[in-house]
This record gives C-alpha cells, sequence and structure tokens, in this order.
C-alpha cells in the first residue's frame, strides 16, 4: 500500500444528485457522462447535474435502474432490477421484455459487433442485436452458484464467468476455459489487449485466449473475502477493483507473477481430478500486496465504475454519492509537516537530494521523512534566516539579517561578516553562478556584491538603483539583478549595465527574474505583468490579455512546455507558447488554468518567496503559512477539445429548443439539431442561450467565448458563464456561435452553433413593403387625382351654387316681374282711371277698392316670395305651417273646409330653397284649381314623412273627373307636374267623377353632404 497521498478525490452528494445511491456510470458517444441512480437517469456535465425521472423516460415500467452502457451508436442503454432493458436512442425508445427473465441483472456490455449482452444472477445470458433477443443458456458447470458476469476484450470477444469457471463466447455457445476451485463470485474486466482481468475475493488474475493465467498477487482488505462488485482496466493499463463494504483498489501491475499455464478445456473437470488448480491456489495465496493499494472514497461500498474519455476514473457509491478519481498532482504540506505558522521565503535543494527552507520568522529547517525540521548550526547562522541558496558544488549558503553569510559543507560551516567586507545587513537575494560566484543582494547603500574565491568584491550600481531582491545567470552567462523600482541590473563580463530604463514597465518593483534554457530571461512586475527578454529585445504580457491579476510574485518553468505563477489570487500555470507569442503581439490572449489548493493560501508578497523544480521534477512553492508541493507528470495533457453544445434557447424564459438526444421535450419546445433552423417571433422580449462544454477534469477552468453572426462582429469572451443573453433582436437570419477551452487552454475551434432567424412583422416583409411601396404610389396618385377631383368638384360646386343662386335670382326676378309687377302695373292702371275717370258708370270709390284689393294680393305675393328665399324658413316644419296658414285663409274665402293631418311632430329636416318653393306653388295650385273647377265643399291636406321621402296628398270631395279638362285646368296639372320633376319627386293624380279628386306629391329626400371641415 502506498503511504503517499497521491489521489484526488471530489465526492458530489447532494449537489445536484437526486439520489445518494449510484448504480451506474456511462458515457454516450458524444461524450455525455451519465449517472444511473435507482428512480433516475441524470445528465452530468462536469459543473451541472441534470436528473430525468424514470417515469419520464419509461412510465410503463415501476422497476428501478441497475446499470446503463453508452453504446457506440450513440444510444443509452439501462437495464432493469427485474430484467427489462431500455434503449433510449434520438428518435425513439425502446423497451425490451419478452424473452428476458424477470431477475437481476448482473453485466451490461457490447460486443465488437454492437451487440448488448445482458447477464442475470440466475446464470441466463440474453443478447439484443437489431431490436433481436436471443437468449443463451450458460453450462451447467458450477453447483457453487449460478450468479454470470461478463466481459468484453479488446477485440470484441465476450467471456464469461459463472461460478467458479471462466470461459469464452465462440461458436455461438459459451466454452469453459479455467476453474477456480472453489472460488464463486468472479468478476471480470475486459483488457485492452486482448482477454480479461478476473477479480475473486482479494485476488486479481489475467487470462488470455492461448490459455496463459497470470496471478497478479492479492490486496489486504479488512474482511478475508471481500465481494466483488465491478472491475476495470483503464486506459493506462491500471486495473482497478471495487468491493462492496471494503471500498476501492488498485492494481498498477508492477508486481505481475510468471503465471502458471493451463490447457483449454471446453468441458467441466471433476472436482477431485485437477491437479493444476490445487497448484493454482498456491501461486494465488503465495500472492504479496506489490503493486496494490487502497484508494479512498466516500463510502466502502462501491457499486459501479467508469473512466472518462479525459482519463478520470469515476466510482459509484451505495450511500456517498459519485467520486471522481484522479492522481493528486498538489499536495500541500502545512502545520501537520512542522510548518506550523511559518512562512517560507526560500527553498532549495542540495547536492544530496536534501531540502533545506528559511523560514520568515529567521529559521532554518530541513525537510527530513515527509516533515520539516529546526536546524541548529550555530548561534548566528540558525537564527535571522533570510535567504538560502544550494551550492552547485555541494552544500547550501545561508543568508542572514544580521551582517552574516554563512556556507554549510559537509558539516562545516564558514561565515562571512561585516568585518569581512559585507555591505548588507539583510541579505534578500542569493545566487550562485555556473563559475561557483555567489552573488549577494540585500539592502544597504551598495546592495550588490559577489564573493568570489573567497573574497567579496563590490558591483557597482547606478545612483537610483533600489534594493535588489532576486538574481539568476542566463544560458550566456549574463547575471541579472533586480529590484525595487524596476530596478535591473545585467552584468555581462564584469561590465554593468543598467536596464532598468529599457524593460517594457520602468518604476514598477521586479519580483522575480527567471532564465530559460533558450536564452531568454523572464520577468514579474509589481503590477505591471511579466516581461521577457531575449537577445536585447523586451517584450510584454500585461493583464488585459489574460493574466488573473496585476500582481504576479514568482515563475517556474515545469520543463513540460508550462509556466508556473504565484499571485495573490493563487496559483495558476499558463502554456510557455502563450506567454512568448502574447509576449511579442499585445493582441494575443494567454489561457491561465488556475489550481486548486486549500482556500486562503497565497504567497507573502512582503517576503518575496523563492520556488524551487527539484531534480525528480517537483515543483515546491511556497504560499504563505504552507508549502505546496506540484507533481507536474501526474497532470493528463488535456490536448483534445472539450465537445461544446447548446444546451437550450428560451425566448422570454420559455424553452424554445433543448438539447435532448433521449428525454422528451418540453411543451413548445423542438430538439436542437445541427442542421435546424429556429424561427422566432417578432414580439419577443429576449432570446437566452444556455451552452456548456463536456470537460470533468478542472470544469471550473473551462472559459467560454460566443459570437452571434448577424449581430457581432467579434467573438465576446464568456470566461466561465455558461449563460448569455440578446434582447429584442431585429428580424433578420443570426447564427449563435459558442466556443470553449478546457483546464489545458486548448480551445474547440469549431464549437457548437444553432441557425434561427427572427421573422418579420407584417410591414416588414418584402411583399408587404413592395404592395405598401405600390400601395403607397397608388395612394399618391390617387391622393393627386383626389385633390384634383375636390378641386374640381370645389369648382363645380362653386359653379353650381352660383347657378342656383342665378336661377333663384332669376326665379324672383321672375316671380316679382310676372307676379308682382302685372299687380302693380294693374294698381297703376287702376289709379290712372280713377283719376281721369271715363267710364262714368264706375265711381272713383268702386276703382280706389280695386286698386286696394290688387295692392293687398300683390303684398301678399312679396311676402310668399319674402318666405321663399328666406334661409331660416328652409325647413320641413316650416313649410308645412306655412302651407297649412295659407290653405285655411285661402279656402275659407271661398267658403271650403280644410283639414289638415299630419304627424304631431314633424322631423327638423332641411329642404332646399328651390325644393321648398316648388312644393309651396304646387300645393297652391292644386288649391287654386280646387276652388275654380272642384266645387268642393272640403279639402284634406295629408302630410307623411318616412327615412326615404315626404308624401304630401291633397283631397277634395268635389265632382272630379274622368279625363284631364282641355282647359286651364290641365295645363296647371302639367305645371305642377314639371315643377316636381325638376326637384327629383313624382306627382300622380287619382280622379272619379262624383267622388272628387287626389293628388299625390312623393318627394325624396337628398342625401345629406357630409360637411368639409
Amino acid at each position: 500500500m502506498s503511504a503517499d497521498p497521491q489521489w484526488s478525490v471530489r465526492v458530489w452528494r447532494a449537489e445536484g444528485l437526486p439520489e445518494k445511491a449510484v448504480v451506474g456510470l456511462s458515457q454516450t458517444s458524444d461524450r455525455v457522462f451519465w449517472i444511473a441512480t435507482p428512480r433516475f437517469l441524470t445528465r452530468f456535465d462536469g459543473a451541472t447535474f441534470e436528473p430525468f425521472n424514470r417515469s419520464v423516460f419509461a412510465p410503463e415500467l415501476s422497476q428501478n435502474l441497475q446499470a446503463i452502457l453508452g453504446s457506440r451508436d450513440g444510444s443509452l442503454w439501462a437495464a432493469t432490477a427485474r430484467g427489462a432493458v431500455i434503449c433510449l436512442q434520438s428518435n425513439r425508445t425502446q423497451v425490451f421484455t419478452n424473452d428476458l427473465p424477470e431477475d437481476e441483472p448482473q453485466s451490461l456490455i457490447e460486443d465488437g459487433e454492437g451487440a448488448i449482452w445482458i447477464s442475470y444472477g440466475g446464470g441466463a445470458v440474453c443478447r439484443i442485436r437489431d431490436g433481436t433477443v436471443t437468449r443463451f443458456s450458460t453450462p451447467d458447470v458450477s453447483p457453487e452458484g449460478t450468479t454470470c458476469s461478463l466481459a468484453c476484450d479488446g477485440t470484441g470477444r465476450v467471456w464469461f464467468a459463472k461460478g467458479s469457471w471462466v470461459g469464452v463466447f465462440a461458436d455461438g455457445k459459451f466454452q469453459p476455459q479455467h476453474r477456480f476451485r472453489q472460488r464463486p463470485g468472479l468478476r471480470l474486466a475486459g483488457s485492452r489487449k486482448g482477454g480479461v482481468w478476473i477479480a475473486v475475493r482479494s485476488e486479481l488474475y489475467r487470462c488470455d485466449l492461448k490459455g496463459g493465467l497470470e496471478n497478479h498477487g492479492s490486496f489486504q482488505s479488512k474482511l478475508p473475502n471481500p465481494r466483488i462488485v465491478a472491475v476495470l482496466e483503464d486506459a493506462a493499463g491500471a486495473v482497478w477493483v471495487a468491493t462492496q463494504s471494503q471500498g476501492l483498489f488498485r492494481f498498477d501491475g508492477s508486481a505481475t507473477q510468471a503465471g502458471l499455464r493451463h490447457a483449454e478445456v471446453s468441458a467441466p473437470l471433476p472436482s477431485n481430478s485437477a491437479p493444476a488448480e490445487k497448484e493454482e491456489w498456491r501461486a494465488g495465496a503465495s500472492a504479496t500486496q506489490a503493486g496494490f493499494e487502497e484508494v479512498p472514497v466516500s463510502h466502502p461500498n462501491v457499486t459501479c465504475l467508469w473512466e472518462d474519455h479525459e482519463g478520470n476514473l469515476w466510482a459509484g457509491t451505495e450511500g456517498g454519492g459519485l467520486n471522481r478519481i484522479r492522481r493528486e498532482a498538489i499536495t500541500v504540506e502545512g502545520g501537520e509537516a512542522g510548518l506550523a505558522g511559518e512562512s517560507l521565503h526560500s527553498i532549495g535543494e542540495d547536492l544530496d537530494g536534501a531540502y533545506w527552507a528559511g523560514a520568515k520568522a529567521g529559521t532554518l529547517l530541513s525537510r527530513s521523512n515527509g516533515a520539516w525540521h529546526p536546524v541548529m548550526l550555530s548561534t548566528t547562522a540558525s537564527k535571522n534566516v533570510s535567504r538560502i541558496a544550494p551550492d552547485p558544488a555541494g552544500g547550501i549558503w545561508i543568508g542572514t539579517g544580521n551582517f552574516a553569510l554563512h556556507r554549510l559543507r559537509h558539516g562545516e560551516l564558514t561565515t562571512w561578516l561585516k568585518k569581512d567586507g559585507l555591505r548588507s545587513h539583510t541579505i534578500r537575494a542569493l545566487f550562485v553562478d555556473r563559475a561557483g560566484g555567489v552573488w549577494i543582494g540585500g539592502d544597504g547603500l551598495i546592495s550588490l556584491q559577489l564573493l568570489r574565491d573567497g573574497r567579496l568584491e563590490d558591483v557597482g550600481l547606478p545612483a537610483a538603483a533600489g534594493c535588489i531582491r532576486t538574481i539568476t545567470e542566463d544560458l550566456a552567462g549574463n547575471v541579472w539583478a533586480g529590484g525595487d523600482g524596476g530596478t535591473l541590473i545585467r552584468v555581462s563580463n564584469g561590465v554593468v549595465t543598467d536596464e532598468s530604463t529599457r524593460h517594457p514597465a520602468p518604476g514598477k518593483s521586479i519580483r522575480c527574474v527567471y532564465p530559460l534554457p533558450d536564452g531568454s530571461v523572464w520577468l514579474t512586475f509589481d503590477g505591471g505583468g511579466i516581461g521577457r527578454v531575449r537577445e536585447g529585445t523586451f517584450g510584454m504580457v500585461r493583464p488585459e490579455q489574460g493574466l488573473p491579476d496585476e500582481y504576479p510574485a514568482q515563475i517556474i518553468a515545469d520543463g513540460r512546455g508550462w509556466f508556473w505563477f504565484t499571485s495573490p489570487s493563487g496559483l495558476f500555470r499558463v502554456r510557455q507558447r502563450e506567454m512568448e507569442d502574447a509576449s511579442k503581439d499585445r493582441q494575443r490572449r494567454v489561457q491561465p488554468v488556475r489550481l486548486e489548493i486549500p482556500a486562503g493560501l497565497q504567497p507573502d508578497l512582503d517576503q518575496l518567496a523563492s520556488t524551487l523544480r527539484s531534480r525528480d521534477g517537483r515543483l515546491w512553492i511556497p504560499m504563505g503559512t504552507a508549502l505546496v508541493i506540484v507533481r507536474p507528470d501526474f497532470f493528463r495533457d488535456q490536448s483534445e477539445p472539450p465537445a461544446v453544445l447548446v444546451t437550450r434557447v428560451a425566448v422570454d424564459e420559455k424553452p424554445r429548443a433543448v438539447f435532448e438526444p433521449f428525454m422528451p421535450v418540453p411543451p413548445g419546445a423542438q430538439r436542437l439539431r445541427p442542421d435546424a433552423r429556429l424561427a422566432l417571433s417578432p414580439k419577443h422580449r429576449r432570446v437566452e442561450f444556455a451552452f456548456t462544454a463536456l470537460s470533468f477534469s478542472v470544469p471550473e477552468n473551462v472559459h467560454f467565448r460566443y459570437r452571434l453572426e448577424g449581430f457581432d462582429e467579434d467573438w465576446t469572451e464568456a470566461n466561465l458563464q455558461r449563460r448569455v443573453s440578446f434582447s429584442r433582436l431585429p428580424a433578420g437570419d443570426y447564427r449563435f456561435q459558442v466556443t470553449a477551452c478546457n483546464s489545458d487552454g486548448v480551445w474547440n475551434n469549431s464549437g457548437a452553433a444553432v441557425a434561427f432567424t427572427v421573422t418579420p412583422f407584417l410591414w416588414q416583409r418584402w411583399w408587404f413593403q413592395l404592395a405598401a411601396c405600390a400601395s403607397f404610389a397608388g395612394a399618391m396618385i390617387a391622393f393627386g387625382r383626389y385633390i384634383s377631383l375636390h378641386r374640381l368638384r370645389s369648382r363645380l360646386r362653386v359653379i353650381e351654387q352660383q347657378a342656383a343662386l342665378d336661377r333663384e335670382r332669376t326665379r324672383i326676378a321672375r316671380d316679382l316681374h310676372d307676379d308682382l309687377g302685372s299687380r302693380l302695373t294693374e294698381i297703376l292702371l287702376l289709379s290712372r282711371r280713377a283719376l281721369h275717370p271715363r267710364d262714368a258708370t264706375r265711381e272713383p270709390e268702386a276703382l280706389v277698392q280695386q286698386i286696394e284689393a290688387k295692392a293687398r294680393l300683390g303684398i301678399k305675393s312679396l311676402d310668399e316670395t319674402v318666405w321663399a328665399v328666406t334661409p331660416s324658413n328652409d325647413t320641413l316644419a316650416h313649410l308645412i305651417n306655412y302651407v297649412a296658414q295659407f290653405a285655411v285663409t285661402f279656402l275659407q274665402t271661398a267658403g271650403i273646409r280644410f283639414r289638415l293631418e299630419a304627424p304631431d311632430h314633424l322631423p327638423d329636416r332641411p329642404l332646399p330653397v328651390e325644393a321648398r318653393h316648388h312644393l309651396l306653388l304646387v300645393v297652391k295650385e292644386a288649391l287654386n284649381n280646387v276652388v275654380r273647377h272642384a266645387q268642393a265643399g272640403e279639402v284634406r291636406l295629408r302630410v307623411a314623412v318616412s327615412a326615404e321621402s315626404l308624401d304630401l296628398a291633397i283631397e277634395d270631395d268635389g265632382r272630379g273627373f274622368a279625363e284631364a279638362p282641355a282647359d286651364g285646368m290641365a295645363d296647371g296639372l302639367r305645371n305642377m307636374r314639371q315643377r316636381i320633376e325638376e326637384i327629383g319627386g313624382d306627382l300622380s293624380v287619382e280622379s272619379i267623377p262624383g267622388s272628387g279628386t287626389k293628388i299625390r306629391l312623393n318627394y325624396p329626400w337628398p342625401e345629406r353632404k357630409q360637411r368639409t371641415p
């Protein structure tokens, strides 16, 4: 068993998992990770869980899930506790129950031809190929038990274990091959090289088709005979063994014993005649535990195992949730290792492989057996230690804060003091060059010295130089020294060159100067980023190019293509190639990878700590009160980019499209497919996209960027955000693209995309706009025509009004001339006769009476004319009232009774002047004919008003006539008909001799014309 903590285990219990008991783990071909619990299938992307209840995808089943398997064709298979098998595909879900035993499944595998195999606790084995279930019988070779286990090796061959027998499926049947005497409960795992791993109790074997059986030893468990529940060979060839109640074990293949060769057998062997079996048992019993180790998990009952495409091992437990297991690449040594309260400022490895450190409190420390211990050398050498440096020739150098420099070699201590020429009270920087010279930097007037051949030499510095805090040597032998205020000195062949004003961050204090084998030198600046100088040319990687913060402290290369940095934000690493490219081009960005370390650990920026890459490749990085030890070789290079998925498109918070390869989609949504194009309503308020990347090693370091083609010109950095929204997109075609990089900064350049169209409003459609343009043009033409016609009609109306006015004036003139004029003429003639009487028979008084009568008739005629032209009388009520008064007066003189039959309330209906005039004259003419010709005793005037017309009926009880007489009455009727027709009406005459006459007038109302504003 390994004594060093080498495994990192992350556990998910209630963080999204619907149940703590995990019964199955698998990945489908699209890299989606699936977790089965008794009642749920849960999809996992490394960051979030999305559970689906069994009733969603198989509502007809009430059985708990028992195992799952992602097949190569993209399907997801699930075996249930009572035998039924579910196949989830992108376009349908199949449930297999026929020909399957109602028993608990033991194994669920896929063979080399894509067929699915299921073994059951009762010993039955079934195969599902092309939707057809075939049931096979296994050999009845095991009286100890009937449980059957299956595995598929790297060649696609199916192996089985039943009871104490192991065999293969060949020629259409299961053929036994090896027997383990009195060893029931075998569990199998396919080997990538072919053959099968066999775990039984606490022992591990490997069997191949040639008949060879290798015993790989046993692991030690708390119980003598642990029950094996799952076995798995990982990509590195190690074998994992999951047990019930004993946890998880790993075999790394380092202690394989020579296996015993057995001849293949195709039939059961008698239990009392197998000497080889006894020899095999002895070999297993004598095996050691070398190569095995127990790996910690959250619960001793491990139920299932899976290795993802990134090399992480996953273990499901019965009550401890889900475990992700991978090599512990970072360990932290703190108080338990002797560093309680100690803050290291320097660390080194001497020629003998011993580790030394200086603590901020001034203590010298040494490491042995995984713990740090104070070292007591002398009163001065063991106290106030401010810096240490290993000597390539052996031993270490120790700088202090009391004008003392010490060298410890082979147990002998040599000291240089102020009296020996040491200038610095406190040594801040200490470095031994390839020639053996010791460079000393510190405070004081002269803060840089060189100890060579036992003598201290002053190195002249510019007057403005600050305290030297870091010293190194590049490939060409140049010594670089950096310090406060941006001080940067290069010493070449004894010549000092001030580079303080040439580097890209003048005035920024330099925390670290670090050389690389390619001849370049890297600098970290306090608040300025990271610089690079090579062959006299400076470059710079600034914080805005992707660095986590502006205060990088230490830099160290791991020899595997990565730079490691300490900063106030913790520990991160960046690819060396990215740093080189970004230092040459300010448009290039770096993708830092943050490392998981305990919260609260960060470098002490007041006391800059050096770092160390030891000869075994480990990185030793002081971080405050703890020491972080990194194993770069344990970091699996994630050179393959993560798969990127758009998981959801929501419009106004309602799902419009979802990534659901197997499950039903929500109402109103559709499945996201690569060739699909969504159509969105123009009334939307917000469109939201959710996306993810299938990276499981360090999902918190997955970064995203997105672009909306048709809306964005450049990519937008989403960093850790997995959701983005857009508000009120205008009508048009769009394509949402998202890419991601994994924890190593490897980008998926193709990413994922969703094409969609925001449909235009009705008035935004091309045909509507074309129709609108045409309509507008037509409207303009119609409007122009309307204006022209309106003007023409207005002119015509003015002309008509003028013509009507002229007609009215002509009528008035004619009436005045014909009626009033003739009467005045008669009055004039009668007046002359009265003044010059010629007829003696007539008295002047009679003439005066005639003149008076004519004058009265003239006045009456003039009154009628004035009434006809007065605008206030242009209503139906005024007309009827005037006609009634006239009829009463006129008929009373003739001794004829008059009756009026009219509605109680006549409508306030306007009448044109012409119509009112003609109607009055027609009624007068009718009454005049009655008086002159009818010899009537009574006249009735009937008035009827409707919405369409005015009806007037003049009835008398006179003598009547059969035909209109050819005299003045006939002329009067013609004049009456002519007048009524001029105003658009009708006149009818009904007369029966001896029964009177009825004249009916119908005048239709003219259409009311709307008033113009």
